[in-house]
């Protein structure tokens, strides 16, 4: 029986990133994801990606370590990683969130307290 989880993980966007690389790592996620029955969201936004990975448990765990060596990815962190009782993107190997065209102060300084102070946090086996 598989356990569904999901895993929330943050990571620095290279300054190289252009929409070019991000439609690429969605076509490289969305075929993948589909494969291997995960789902979940994808944000690029003030240099910041934010992913919401859904799926079986240890084949999520799977997937994050081989994000982590990804090179399209900097100082990859951990922001939760749970059981999760229904996914939330259904339907979507990959959705993919737009980057806003004007910033918002609020959402930038919560991408930003993410990724530099918030502890990881999660239950059961840790992924890294």
């Amino acid at each position: 029986m598989s356990r569904l989880a999901s895993l929330l993980y943050i990571s620095l966007a290279p300054s190289s990133a252009d929409e070019g690389v991000m439609q690429s790592i969605l076509a490289s996620a969305r075929r993948r994801n589909e494969a291997l029955g995960i789902s979940g969201a994808l944000l690029k936004y003030a240099g910041y990606y934010l992913q919401v990975l859904e799926g079986d448990r240890q084949t999520v765990q799977a997937l994050y370590e081989r994000i982590r060596h990804d090179a399209r990815h900097f100082d990859v962190r951990l922001v939760a990683f749970d059981a999760a009782p229904q996914r939330l993107f259904s339907g979507w190997a990959m959705h993919h969130v737009p980057e806003p065209k004007a910033r918002d102060r609020a959402l930038t300084d919560f991408l930003r307290s993410l990724w530099r102070g918030r502890p990881e946090h999660h239950s059961g086996h840790n992924p890294a």
